[in-house]
């Protein structure tokens, strides 16, 4: 089932997709359309729909997104993608996992969130981080958490505008290749 929702919000209409989801037995945003003027951002979840268009996505590392790749990350059962579209151009891509933990408690880890150059230092990364964490909310997530480094003063930034909290001062990440 899917339905829409027409919200007037700080002099701007956006546009809500809703769709119910069997699986979790609730209703999720599955798309927000934030119109100012004649200008229209999309953020929404990777599917099997937009996927061309990830092949021009040009993340800062020059990562490249195969299709076949990106059907076999759809197909993971706690993987979830998203994007934000402009004029159908993917300007900002983000992708993360949901945590069964043993207690019963869900979580969502944000591996990645990147946004084009061009596009950065204008609120369109901290929108994505808000309809993400409406998005996993929705879902029964009790929280989303990331990592990041100290030394990327806009991502933290970006973080913290859209309600992140950093309270470890001693924690440190190992990585095992």
């Amino acid at each position: 089932m899917i339905f829409l929702k027409l919200s007037y919000f700080k002099n701007r209409f956006a546009i809500i997709l809703y769709s119910f989801i069997e699986f979790f037995d609730i209703i999720c945003v599955r798309q927000i359309v934030s119109c100012r003027g004649d200008y229209i951002m999309e953020y929404k979840i990777l599917d099997k729909e937009n996927l061309d268009l990830m092949e021009k996505f040009i993340d800062d590392e020059n990562t490249k997104y195969e299709k076949e790749n990106l059907i076999k990350f759809l197909n993971e059962k706690n993987t979830i993608g998203f994007i934000a579209e402009d004029k159908r151009k993917i300007i900002s891509f983000a992708y993360g996992y949901i945590l069964l933990k043993p207690d019963g408690k869900v979580d969502f880890y944000l591996h990645v969130i990147d946004v084009m150059k061009g596009y950065q230092n204008k609120g369109y990364g901290t929108k994505m981080m808000n309809f993400i964490n409406k998005y996993i909310k929705d879902l029964g997530c009790r929280k989303m958490f990331l990592i990041t480094n100290k030394s990327n003063i806009s991502a933290c930034k970006c973080y913290e505008k859209a309600g992140g909290i950093n309270n470890a001062n001693d924690e440190i990440v190992y990585v095992y290749k």
